[in-house]
């Protein structure tokens, strides 16, 4: 019987680990840069849009008043003889546009809508005479009140 003999083998390499360290540090910059540009696109599609009264009389043009859920915007309008003022109900409740004092309401004749004005409805009266007029909502005289100043 021949001997066998064995060939000497290499020892099998050992078992190759590759750090996940590199792939980790790519995905934590991958996901702070999507963050950040979702950041950027939101922001720059956001729409401005008024939600405070004061912000809405920039909006307003001369001889508008905005009737809102807070009251007249503006609270003092100033205007020339001869001019009208447009009063738009932007809120959900009516409102009815009076000449100050309540309830008797007859500081300047006229001066009172005849209806309450629903929603996106409007009053409108002429300013003839100069002076200063106080007016507030009829249906809310506590919490409406406001000024027509014509020069």
């Amino acid at each position: 019987m021949e001997p066998q003999y064995e060939l000497p083998t290499e020892p099998s390499p050992p078992s190759v680990r590759r750090s996940k360290a590199p792939f980790l540090f790519a995905g934590i910059f991958l996901l702070i840069g999507l963050v950040f540009v979702v950041m950027i696109a939101l922001k720059s599609a956001t729409v401005s849009k008024p939600t405070k009264a004061s912000d809405e009389v920039a909006q307003l043009q001369a001889g508008k008043v905005a009737i809102t859920s807070s009251g007249f915007v503006p609270a003092t309008i100033t205007i020339k003889a001869g001019d009208t003022v447009t009063w738009t109900n932007q809120d959900s409740s009516q409102h009815q546009v009076a000449t100050d004092p309540y309830p008797t309401e007859d500081a300047l004749a006229g001066f009172k809508a005849e209806i309450p004005t629903a929603q996106n409805l409007t009053y409108s009266y002429k300013f003839t005479k100069v002076g200063t007029y106080t007016y507030h909502d009829h249906l809310n005289p506590l919490k409406f009140k406001a000024t027509v100043i014509v020069k």
